[in-house]
């Protein structure tokens, strides 16, 4: 899932760019007076921005919860280790009690 989301994230840059040169080309155009597709052109630039703002907006918040799912795999992972250490030291002290004569009264 994170590569596809690298991957994706490598499509946004080029979109980025892809839309710059739209966006640069949509403005050439549009420079001359009264063009007969001004409507259509700027329509069109501004369905493409916006479709485009959404896809990064998602992106970045599947990568969000990608990133709170590994810390949060991680935290699991790590006090299923500590309870492990604290089973194995209690088991070791329990065992060691019971070979010190000592600690019987």
């Amino acid at each position: 899932r994170i590569k596809k989301l690298q991957a994706l994230e490598k499509l946004s840059v080029l979109a980025d760019n892809k839309l710059d040169t739209l966006q640069t080309t949509a403005d050439k155009l549009l420079v001359e007076k009264e063009h007969y597709a001004e409507v259509e052109i700027k329509d069109l630039v501004e369905s493409l921005t916006a479709r485009h703002s959404e896809n990064t907006a998602s992106t970045e918040t599947a990568e969000d919860a990608i990133r709170e799912a590994k810390r949060l795999q991680k935290f699991i992972d790590d006090a299923t280790e500590l309870t492990l250490w604290l089973k194995e030291r209690a088991d070791s002290l329990s065992e060691e009690s019971l070979r010190d004569p000592a600690t019987y009264p």
